[in-house]
């Protein structure tokens, strides 16, 4: 049996529930493999356009109605998990307003791993679908609007340095380029789904940090709910009258003491309500406003 093992810490409340709606849950395997079949499907998807390809070779590794997974995901942890009461809209002015919830309280810690049968390796990929899932994303509700983060100590796992931003996007871009290599097929129409394809996505990491987590998001909300941007908001997702999630992922990652933003968007069919000259616009404005290093992406 072979065992990959990342070790993680949340550094912002995680709304993640179980049968139990009003109390956090601990973190369950069904909801981490979602995560990785997504980002599965952004990285593999930069070079498999074509639906079938895709979901062969998901299926391949995280298994189907025909065939089981080539790996098993566990979480455990030494301790009893710690909650807290967390606002999951910080950003409203009136505390009636901001939906407060019960939260796995940041600080927590996890241990991670994935595992497969006797006699085989965990596959390369589903490793690297991991780390980009935990460089960029995050778990449970309000996870693409900086909840849900973990932390993670990367010199135990690529010997990658993160003690500053930059070296947080360097790592990003080291990662994305092991597993989307040059040449990269060229991809002019919008994909069908959401791709790191350098052409239809773009990474963004700020250099101006904040103190505290709920700070930085105050501060993307405002830049969202700006006279910019308040009339375009269903550019960036909605739930009413359909649904479409949000094509912004804005994460936050606590880097020394401070929490820096981490933004990534991928542009894809149906586009009939997202407007992708404002999602790009927004994009240009979080770099000025956080002097974003670029991480990956040539959509500009």
């Amino acid at each position: 049996m072979a065992v990959v093992t990342f070790s993680l810490q949340t550094t912002a409340p995680m709304f993640l529930n179980g049968a139990n709606t009003r109390e956090p849950d601990a973190l369950r395997a069904p909801s981490v493999r979602g995560q990785l079949r997504y980002w599965f499907r952004a990285l593999e998807g930069a070079t498999k356009p074509a639906l079938r390809d895709l979901w062969e070779a998901e299926s391949g590794l995280f298994g189907s109605t025909g065939q089981g997974s080539k790996v098993s995901v566990r979480f455990y942890t030494s301790s009893q998990l710690m909650v807290e009461e967390a606002d999951m809209l910080p950003h409203k002015s009136q505390s009636r307003d901001r939906s407060p919830q019960r939260a796995i309280k940041e600080g927590m810690r996890f241990n991670f791993d994935l595992v497969t049968r006797p006699g085989i390796d965990v596959p390369p990929r589903v490793v690297n679908t991991c780390q980009i899932w935990l460089l960029l994303g995050g778990l449970g509700k309000r996870s693409r609007r900086m909840f849900g983060s973990f932390g993670v100590d990367w010199t135990s796992h690529v010997g990658g340095l993160t003690a500053t931003p930059q070296d947080y996007a360097a790592l990003i871009k080291a990662r994305l380029s092991s597993r989307i290599k040059a040449p990269i097929p060229a991809m002019p129409n919008l994909p069908d789904f959401p791709t790191l394809h350098p052409n239809h996505s773009r990474i963004l990491v700020g250099t101006r940090g904040q103190d505290d987590h709920e700070a930085l998001v105050r501060d993307l909300f405002g830049l969202l709910r700006s006279d910019r941007f308040r009339n375009d908001e269903r550019s960036f997702g909605y739930a009413m009258r359909g649904r479409r999630s949000s094509p912004l992922i804005a994460q936050a990652r606590k880097i020394g003491n401070k929490y820096y933003p981490v933004l990534t968007a991928m542009r894809s069919r149906p586009d009939k309500d997202i407007r992708w000259d404002t999602v790009k616009d927004f994009m240009n404005e979080a770099q000025r406003r956080w002097a974003c290093v670029e991480a990956w992406g040539e959509w500009r």
